[in-house]
């Protein structure tokens, strides 16, 4: 099977550098720390990702998760739906 994002290597490349963080130093770092991302790099990888793959104006969550239902089924994953419970709270429930 194989995994073509619909996105070419540049705008990839570009979304993974500037999901790096800046590093005072990276001559310095010990070991590759460097060459290593990092989880919130990923997440932040993810993010521009999505959103430079599906050029709409849907909400940035919702891009993220078309990504996932396209990139998962490749590593055998499905994606769960999240369940948002909305509690609404009046004004007068402060008197109780």
């Amino acid at each position: 099977m194989d995994c073509n994002l619909g996105m070419n290597e540049k705008d990839i490349t570009n979304c993974y550098g500037m999901s790096k963080m800046s590093v005072g130093d990276e001559v310095l770092q010990k070991g590759n720390s460097y060459q290593c991302m990092k989880f919130v790099e990923f997440v932040e990888f993810f993010g521009r990702l999505a959103d430079k793959k599906y050029k709409t104006s849907d909400p940035l969550a919702l891009k993220i998760e078309n990504l996932m239902d396209d990139i998962f089924p490749f590593f055998n994953i499905q994606r769960k739906d999240v369940e948002i419970e909305v509690v609404e709270i009046s004004e007068s429930d402060d008197d109780y």
